[in-house]
Parts: structure tokens; sequence; C-alpha cells
């Protein structure tokens, strides 16, 4: 935004604010999608055909709330199926998330540098107009006197 006339920082702020909203929206639900995609394909790994229609579908994703409590019911061989199948949806996740970061991380160096403004010439901020009973202002002295001895109630 330092590239920008003050007049529009206020509106780039707000659009900046909406696509950061935007974003945390997609960011839980483009994972929860490819999750969701990757264990549907990987569900002929588990011998559990009742396991198997529970995590179709997008279960997979809400299932996994509920994993410590069917820990107990379900055989050993069972449940290493069902952490390979888990793994699998969570490391396609971590590769999506790791080749998002590489492209970001490679988008910086093409960003230009911009020397930030020193002074501010805008409509926006604190009114320094003195008034009767108003508030102490920056730049007046709020130190305690040597004068005036602080009185502490006890």
């Amino acid at each position: 935004m330092a590239a920008l006339p003050e007049g529009n920082v206020a509106s780039a702020s707000a659009a900046f604010a909406f696509m950061k909203t935007f974003g945390y929206t997609w960011g839980v639900t483009v994972p929860s999608i490819i999750f969701n995609a990757v264990v549907d394909k990987n569900l002929h790994v588990i011998s559990s055909a009742t396991l198997q229609a529970q995590l179709r579908n997008g279960g997979a994703y809400s299932f996994a709330s509920q994993l410590h409590v069917l820990r107990p019911e379900l055989s050993t061989e069972v449940w290493s199926e069902l952490i390979q199948v888990y793994t699998s949806g969570l490391r396609a996740i971590w590769l999506l998330g790791l080749g998002i970061s590489i492209v970001g991380f490679f988008a910086v160096g093409l960003e230009r540098g911009l020397e930030l403004r020193k002074t501010l010439d805008t409509e926006y901020g604190i009114d320094d107009s003195k008034e009767a009973g108003s508030a102490v202002t920056a730049t007046e002295n709020i130190e305690p006197s040597a004068e005036k001895p602080m009185r502490v109630n006890q």
C-alpha cells in the first residue's frame, strides 16, 4: 500500500481485509476437499466394509474427530490401514501447502522495494485542536512534576 496515494489507503486496507478473510475460508475448504478425495481414492486399503462406508464421500474429514472413541473397537490391522489412508490424505495436503509456500517464497523476489513516507498528508487521524476539558495531547508533558508529589490512595 506504500505505492498508493494516501486517499486510497483506507479502501485498499478494506479490500485487503476482505481478501484475507476470503483466503481463510478457502484455506480450510480446499485442503478438506483434497483430503477427502485422497481418502476416497485409497479406501480400498481398508479391509472393513463398514469403515469404508463411514469414510466415503467426505466422511473422513468429520470422522477424524471420533477416532479416539473408535480406537478400542477397531482391530490392530484395520487401525494400521486407517492410519495409512489418513497419512496419504495428510501428505497430499502438506505437499500442496509446500508448493504454495515455494511459489510465495520466490514471488517475494519479484516485489519492488518502496521507501515509506515519513510525513502524512491525509484527512484521517487525530484532530489536534484543543477544546476545553480535552484529554492531554501528545505534545504536552504528562510526567509528574517534582513540585507536586503524587498522592497514592491506600
